[in-house]
C-alpha cells in the first residue's frame, strides 16, 4: 500500500512566519467557507512536530472535508503556493520585470500601444539596472510584437535581430561560466579539499581557462568569476589565493547594494567563505568581528528577499564558531556552543542542507570526544553514518568513520574493534582508496586493546606510533585526515596524561 505523502507536511515546515501569517491572510480572504477548511487543515498540519497522517485524521474526524481528505489536502497545498507566488512578488525583482512584460503584452492585445511601450520601457530599465540580461530574450520577444502591432520599419526590426543576437553570445557566456562553476561545486560538495592528482588536474585546467580570460564586465559573472576561482584556491589549499578572490567579491557586492538586493544568498556565503579564509589564515579577531556583521544581518533590510535568512544564519555562524573554538583548543567554550546549536538542529532539520547537518553532528561528535563524552559522541556520529549520506563529503564520513572507532576504543569495547575495522577496509575497497593512516591506527588499537602492559609500555607504544604518524602526515593521501582531528594532540595527551594541553 502506498505511504501517504508528507508534500504538504514538508511545505508548512518550510514557511517562515511572515509567510505563514500572509497565508492566513491570504486564505481569510479568499475564502467562501466561514469556517475556512483550509486553515482548520493548515493549524492541524502545524502542530505536528512529525508527519502521522493516521493522528491527523482522527484529530479531524468531525470536520465535514474529512470524507474529501485527500482533495483538501491537495487544495491547500495550492493555495499555498498560490499565496507564496504571490507573497514573493512583491520582493523579487525577477517577478517585477515579468510583471512588468505581461502588463506589456494585455496592453498590446488591447490595442493601447504607447501604454505597452511605457510598460516594456519600465522592463529595460530594470534588467539594465540590476544586468538581468538573460531577461532581454523576453524583452526583445514582446517588443517584436509590439513592432508588429505597429508596423515598424525594416530599420527596427534588424535592430531587434541585433540585440537578440548580442543576448544569446551573453547568454551563451554566462552558460559557460555556469558549467565551470558547477563541476568545481560538485567536487567541492565531494571532496571539500583536493588531494588526487587527476581532480587537480581538473581545478587547474578550469583555473587556467578563467585566468586566459578577462574579468567579465557584467556584474553577476565578474562576481561568479571570482567565486569559482576563490572555490578551486580554497580546495587546492592555497588560501591566500582564495582570501584574495573573496575579498574582490565582497568589495563587488558592498560597491553596488543592488547585487545584494538581487543575490542576498550569493552575499551571505561570500561573506562566510571570507571568513572561512581568515580562520584558516588564524585571524580569529576579523572572524568573530564577522559573526557579528553575519548575525546582524539576520535584522537588517539587506536579506529582506531571502526566504529562511534567520536559518542559513544559523547554520553559516554556528558551523564557523564551533570550528574558531575547536582550532584554539577552546574546548570549554565549544561545549557551551552544543546546546544552543542542538535546538538549531532540531528547529531546522527537515530544510536543512545535508553538508551542514553532517558537520555539526561531526564537530559536535569531536568536541565531546575531546570532554570524554564518548557515548554521546557517538550518538552524533550515528547520524552521518545512515546510508542516505553515503554520496556527501566523503572525507569527512571518513573521519567520523575514524572517530567512531576511537570513541569504542576509548570506552574498551574491545570486541566491536575487529568488526569496526573490516567494515573500513570494505569501505576503502568500495571507494577504490587505499589509507596508510587508517591501516596503522587500526593496526596499533587492536594490539594495544588486545595486550597487557604497564603504563610506561603503553607510553612507549603511543610515542612509536607518534612518530610512525608524524611521517604519513607528510604524505598528501593521509595529512587530510588532519583537517578533521587532531591526532598530534590526542597522542601527546596518551603519552603524557598528566600534562594540560
Amino acid at each position: 500500500m502506498k505511504a501517504p505523502s508528507n508534500d504538504l507536511f514538508l511545505l508548512i515546515k518550510t514557511m517562515t512566519k511572515s509567510e505563514k501569517k500572509y497565508f492566513r491572510q491570504y486564505s481569510e480572504r479568499y475564502s467562501n467557507n466561514k469556517k475556512n477548511n483550509s486553515l482548520v487543515l493548515f493549524d492541524a498540519i502545524n502542530s505536528f512536530n512529525h508527519y502521522d497522517e493516521f493522528l491527523l485524521k482522527q484529530s479531524l474526524s468531525e470536520h465535514p472535508f474529512f470524507k474529501y481528505f485527500a482533495v483538501a489536502k491537495r487544495y491547500l497545498y495550492q493555495q499555498i503556493l498560490e499565496s507564496l507566488d504571490l507573497f514573493y512578488r512583491v520582493n523579487s525583482i525577477r517577478e517585477k520585470i515579468k510583471r512588468q512584460f505581461h502588463f506589456s503584452a494585455i496592453l498590446i492585445q488591447k490595442g493601447l500601444l504607447e501604454q505597452a511601450r511605457k510598460e516594456l520601457n519600465k522592463a529595460a530599465k530594470i534588467i539594465s539596472e540590476y544586468e538581468l540580461f538573460e531577461y532581454n530574450v523576453l524583452y526583445i520577444e514582446t517588443e517584436r510584437k509590439l513592432i508588429q502591432a505597429q508596423k515598424f520599419s525594416i530599420t527596427n526590426r534588424n535592430d531587434s535581430y541585433s540585440d537578440l543576437k548580442n543576448t544569446l553570445v551573453h547568454i551563451s557566456n554566462a552558460n559557460w561560466y555556469w558549467l565551470k562553476n558547477n563541476i568545481v561545486l560538485q567536487l567541492h560538495l565531494k571532496k571539500v579539499n583536493v588531494f588526487d592528482e587527476d581532480q587537480k588536474k581538473v581545478l587547474d585546467d578550469i583555473e587556467k581557462e578563467f585566468l586566459k580570460k578577462e574579468p567579465p564586465l557584467a556584474l553577476k559573472l565578474r562576481l561568479g568569476y571570482y567565486k569559482t576561482l576563490a572555490t578551486i584556491s580554497f580546495m587546492k589549499g592555497e588560501v591566500n589565493k582564495a582570501y584574495k578572490y573573496n575579498k574582490i567579491a565582497i568589495d563587488l557586492f558592498e560597491s553596488n547594494p543592488k547585487l545584494i538586493e538581487l543575490e542576498p544568498q550569493l552575499y551571505l556565503a561570500n561573506i562566510n567563505n571570507f571568513l572561512i579564509d581568515n580562520f584558516n589564515l588564524k585571524k580569529y579577531d576579523v572572524v568573530e568581528d564577522g559573526l557579528k556583521k553575519m548575525r546582524s544581518l539576520s535584522g537588517s533590510g539587506l536579506l529582506k528577499s531571502l526566504s529562511r535568512s534567520e536559518e542559513k544564519i544559523f547554520e553559516l555562524t554556528y558551523t564557523l564558531q564551533l570550528n574558531s573554538s575547536i582550532a584554539q583548543n577552546n574546548f570549554l567554550s565549544a561545549m557551551e556552543l552544543i546546546p544552543m546549536i542542538k535546538i538549531g538542529l532540531h528547529k531546522y532539520k527537515k530544510t536543512m542542507p545535508a553538508n551542514y547537518y553532517l558537520q555539526f553532528n561531526y564537530l559536535i561528535a569531536y568536541v565531546l570526544f575531546v570532554n570524554k563524552s564518548f557515548e554521546e559522541a557517538l550518538t552524533c556520529l550515528e547520524e552521518i553514518k545512515q546510508p542516505k549520506y553515503k554520496t556527501i563529503l566523503e572525507e569527512l564520513r571518513y573521519a567520523a568513520n575514524r572517530l567512531y572507532f576511537l570513541c569504542h576504543f576509548e570506552l574498551d569495547n574491545i570486541l566491536l574493534l575487529d568488526s569496526l575495522m573490516l567494515s573500513m577496509k570494505r569501505l576503502q575497497k568500495k571507494d577504490n582508496r587505499q589509507i596508510a593512516l587508517d591501516d596503522l591506527l587500526f593496526k596499533f588499537l587492536r594490539q594495544i586493546s588486545n595486550s597487557v602492559m604497564s603504563r610506561d609500555e603503553r607510553i612507549e607504544m603511543f610515542t612509536k606510533l607518534k612518530d610512525q604518524m608524524q611521517l604519513l602526515k607528510l604524505d598528501s593521501n593521509n595529512k587530510k585526515a588532519w583537517v578533521y582531528f587532531d591526532f598530534d594532540q590526542w597522542l601527546d595527551k596518551k603519552i603524557n596524561p598528566i600534562k594540560i594541553l
